[in-house]
């Protein structure tokens, strides 16, 4: 059998014309891709919001590091912060 071009397909014994599909197919294709893209879009909400909660949980442990790193200095040299001794009174 030959198609419309001329060309024969000996191994099946038919012919593919490659600008006939039917619509139905391309409808479920737009349909799968919508689906897809819907899901991939969700995806990307979900790590955005990921990316937010890990920007703000460094954000926290930064101060905290602060933190301790000032409480440190106060604890390692507690003369220097530390008030003058009050007189003392001897009677």
């Amino acid at each position: 059998m030959t198609g419309p071009n001329g060309l024969a397909n000996q191994s099946k014994g038919f012919y593919f014309q490659a600008d006939v599909v039917p619509e139905v197919y391309l409808s479920d294709l737009g349909l799968y891709l919508s689906v897809l893209m819907l899901y991939l879009s969700v995806l990307e909400l979900y790590l955005s919001v990921l990316m937010l909660y890990l920007s703000v949980l460094e954000l926290y442990l930064s101060v905290l590091e602060l933190y301790l790193s000032v409480l440190e200095l106060y604890l390692s040299c507690p003369r220097a912060l530390a008030l003058p001794d009050s007189p003392q009174v001897s009677s």
